[in-house]
């Protein structure tokens, strides 16, 4: 019974080492492929049709990259 117990405690280890090797290999991916974080299309930009605002409403000073920036001076 104690062999048994110990065979599964190295398979239990060998599968979280697998899988966190296989999390590491995709977050270098991620990290090196350089693309930009896109938006959902239901994101949190909807919920202008449920509270009448948006996040970007409370925004003080957009960022240059903000393609709301020009609709924010108005």
């Amino acid at each position: 019974m104690g062999a048994a117990r110990e065979h599964s405690m190295i398979e239990f280890i060998a599968a979280v080492i697998a899988i966190g090797l296989v999390m590491l290999a995709m977050s270098i991916g991620v990290i090196f492929g350089n693309r930009q974080i896109k938006g959902s299309c239901g994101g949190l930009n909807n919920l202008k049709k449920v509270l009448g605002f948006t996040p970007c409403d409370g925004c003080t000073d957009p960022s240059p990259d903000c393609p709301l920036r020009s609709q924010k001076r108005t």
